[in-house]
């Protein structure tokens, strides 16, 4: 008995378990359960994305969930613009969801690729223990606030955490059967997990090294020759910074990564620990780590791990639920995760979406960004000039050249510093000529003006030329009528053309061209008696012939007397179609008489 309680507390798809002769029900009970593992748990996220969803607007529980979408959606049209600081696993996961447009500005993207990363971690978790204990510590590991909070938003760490988990299950079948096969597994999960978060690199360094102990111990060396098979996510992705970046340890640099911005203003500084730590995110790791300690040092007494798992939900419960209802994490965290960063965020640039125009400049400069302005904004990012686009560089330099609004990040305290150095920083170059070179903002504001502002930036709008234009007129057959249009482009010696377009037949209106910032042209019409009586909708155009355009509308009524007027207007009817009316009114009438006499008869015949 004691062997048969032995064996059901076994991985049943462990070798151990198949020499052991576990029955094929036991094994088809454990699919059972895992299949319903799996359900659950992305069910619990599911269901959580969707409460925070109709809660406060979004899924974006961090700020870099919002980069995160936006980096997905560019690498399809840019495969370069993976981040060179994040690495690209859940990017390109989440990058086809993106393509759907209600996912994407939702943050349910990356709900969608997380979701399922969590349902396969509970899954590995109940493999290690298939019995009603692996069932009550891998549903505590998804229904937990942290897993949850991370599994409903665009973040990295669950697609890591399976990968790493994964890795442990085959470490362990590794140490339980010493078959090379199974370290070959763990090298792919290892390698694979390399390319969603840094972490893992530490720990392919650590399962390598155990395989490497345990190889030379039973005088197998020449397995050693495959321990590189766990590296091979770094080597592709140093490779990657150095195809692309010319620099292969990049992503230790605190640059951009972005190819726009390197050449010109973006100078590298050498790696520092604490650079290195903040690829990390020491939360939600140690809740894993714990979680695969506890599997593998307890993993013969399930029991035991399920009561310190029950005893930690009894603890958190209380505080998961007042998270979830308040709204609020504790204020030593809650400005990277928490509701209430979201809501202030999605705030921040819900209007800026309405008021921008055309091509937008942006920096990536503290609460201000391309990705914000395309995901909360609801900008296509198409129209969006970044770090991320090429031209970034060259059109920071003369923005009045190139787009329609450009958005200014506000010098507050925190960003002061960076806007007082004397070396130009990457992120807010226009930004730094913009207060601090006086000649570049008095010339960037003859071609722009202030039209949105918020706490953290103020957007700028390429000022339209004005156009100069009547009332609605009105004019009568055989009389002329004439007005002159003037057009007027805010800056100074500036090229402006002015046209018209809707003319009726006859009339004239020659377009017009200046370079000092003004110019007019005169409208004339004598309309013939073959126009009226009608309305006539002219649109004149001024165009700054950089694709700023006004465009203004005259209303002219053509009537066939000085006392007609549009209101006083009727409808007319033909001599013809008045015959014709008449005819057929007589028609009736008769026919209608005929009818009412026959009636008369037939009814006197009856009464007889």
């Amino acid at each position: 008995m004691a062997e048969l309680r032995s064996m059901g507390r076994l991985n049943w798809r462990s070798p151990v378990d198949r020499g052991a002769g576990v029955s094929s029900d036991s094994h088809h009970r454990s699919r059972r359960g895992g299949i319903a593992i799996v359900s659950a748990a992305i069910a619990m996220q599911v269901c959580y994305a969707i409460f925070v969803y109709e809660a406060w607007g979004g899924t974006f529980l961090t700020i870099d969930s919002v980069w995160h979408l936006y980096i997905s959606r560019l690498i399809l049209v840019r495969p370069v613009n993976m981040g060179g600081i994040w690495l690209p696993l859940f990017n390109m996961l989440e990058a086809p969801f993106t393509l759907v447009p209600f996912l994407y500005t939702s943050g349910f993207a990356g709900v969608i690729v997380n979701s399922i990363a969590t349902g396969l971690t509970s899954l590995v978790i109940y493999r290690m223990l298939p019995n009603r204990y692996g069932t009550i510590i891998s549903l505590a590991f998804a229904g937990n606030i942290l897993t949850l909070s991370f599994s409903t938003t665009a973040m990295q760490e669950p697609t890591a955490v399976f990968l790493a988990m994964a890795s442990l299950y085959y470490l362990r079948e590794y140490l339980a059967t010493d078959k090379r096969s199974s370290f070959f597994k763990m090298a792919v999960a290892l390698s694979v997990g390399e390319l969603a978060r840094y972490e893992l690199w530490l720990l392919a360094t650590l399962f390598v090294l155990v395989f490497v102990v345990r190889e030379v111990r039973r005088k197998r060396t020449y397995n050693l020759a495959f321990a590189h098979l766990g590296f091979w996510g770094v080597f592709l992705w140093i490779l990657f910074e150095t195809a692309i970046f010319r620099k292969p340890f990049f992503f230790l640099g605190s640059g951009p990564g972005h190819l726009g911005a390197v050449p010109l203003f973006y100078y590298p500084r050498l790696a520092s620990l604490d650079l290195i730590l903040s690829r990390v995110n020491i939360l939600y790791e140690l809740m894993v780590v714990g979680m695969g300690i506890f599997l593998v040092a307890f993993w013969k007494r399930p029991r035991l791990l399920a009561g310190l798992i029950l005893i930690l939900l009894v603890i958190t419960v209380p505080f998961q639920a007042f998270f979830v209802l308040n709204g609020s994490f504790p204020p030593s965290i809650e400005q990277q995760y928490g509701y209430s960063t979201l809501q202030s965020g999605m705030e921040l640039w819900d209007h800026v979406g309405d008021v921008a125009q055309g091509t937008i400049l942006v920096s990536n400069l503290g609460p201000v960004g391309g990705a914000y302005l395309s995901v909360l904004g609801g900008v296509d990012f198409s129209h969006i000039i970044d770090e991320y686009s090429p031209s970034f560089a060259k059109v920071s330099r003369s923005p009045w050249r190139y787009v329609d609004s450009v958005i200014i990040t506000k010098s507050s305290a925190q960003l002061a510093p960076k806007f007082q150095s004397n070396e130009v920083h990457w992120k807010g170059y226009f930004n730094y000529l913009f207060y601090k070179d006086p000649d570049w903002r008095n010339q960037f504001e003859q071609y722009f003006a202030p039209a949105y502002s918020t706490p953290a930036f103020v957007l700028y709008l390429r000022e339209s030329p004005s156009l100069t234009v009547p009332g609605p007129l009105s004019v009568v057959a055989g009389s002329t009528i004439g007005f002159t249009v003037n057009a007027t482009n805010t800056g100074t010696h500036k090229t402006i053309e002015l046209s018209a377009t809707g003319l009726p037949p006859g009339a004239s209106f020659p377009s017009a061209q200046g370079t000092t910032g003004n110019v007019s042209s005169v409208f004339s019409w004598t309309p013939s008696y073959n126009q009226v009586t009608g309305d006539y909708d002219l649109a004149f155009t001024a165009d700054d012939g950089e694709g700023v355009t006004t465009t203004s509308h005259v209303m002219i009524h053509a009537s066939a007397s000085a006392g007609e007027s549009a209101s006083a207007s009727t409808p007319t009817v033909s001599y013809p179609m008045f015959s014709l009316l008449v005819v057929l009114g007589l028609g009736a009438t008769l026919g209608v008489d005929v009818l009412w006499k026959k009636l008369m008869i037939h009814r006197r015949c009856l009464g007889r």
